[in-house]
């Protein structure tokens, strides 16, 4: 059985001594049957059982740390997620209150349209009977002047 010192398992692991002695500590229950201690000496060793379980806790951890990340950043993507359906479902109602208005609106036209038709028809036909009365008065004016005297005119 290979023992390491906790300064060797640091420099294995790339951390400080101080982040080896606390993750030793944090696990101590789980691993103190493969902590072993010198007489005289007062460097804890591990065995090749305890390295393995704090390098199987290191990568969960960081596994853990990664989907804390992820975790967050989905949270708030949900959220923007959300506001962006809140001002979806605002538009589409702005989007039905336009076409609304617009139906409206071209309802209105049409009418002044037909407004405006009828206004051309009777004008039309005001012209129409004015240029009848017109043509009539050419015709009948000299044959009732006729019958008028010069002085009445």
């Amino acid at each position: 059985m290979k023992l390491i010192s906790t300064k060797e398992f640091a420099e294995q692991q790339g951390v400080s001594y101080q982040a080896a002695r606390q993750q030793i500590r944090r696990y101590h229950e789980e691993i103190k049957e493969h902590i072993v201690t010198k007489p005289g000496d007062h460097t804890q060793y591990l065995d090749e059982y305890a390295v393995r379980f704090l390098n199987d806790q290191r990568k969960n951890s960081a596994v853990n740390a990664i989907f804390q990340g992820r975790a967050a950043e989905f949270e708030r993507l949900k959220e923007e997620n959300r506001q962006l359906k809140d001002k979806l479902l605002e538009a589409a109602e702005r989007i039905a209150t336009i076409q609304g208005e617009k139906a409206q609106a071209l309802e209105d036209l049409a009418e002044l349209q037909r407004q405006v038709l009828a206004a051309q028809d009777e004008v039309r036909n005001r012209y129409k009977r004015l240029l009848g009365e017109e043509a009539q008065a050419e015709i009948y004016e000299p044959f009732l002047f006729s019958f008028t005297r010069k002085d009445e005119v």
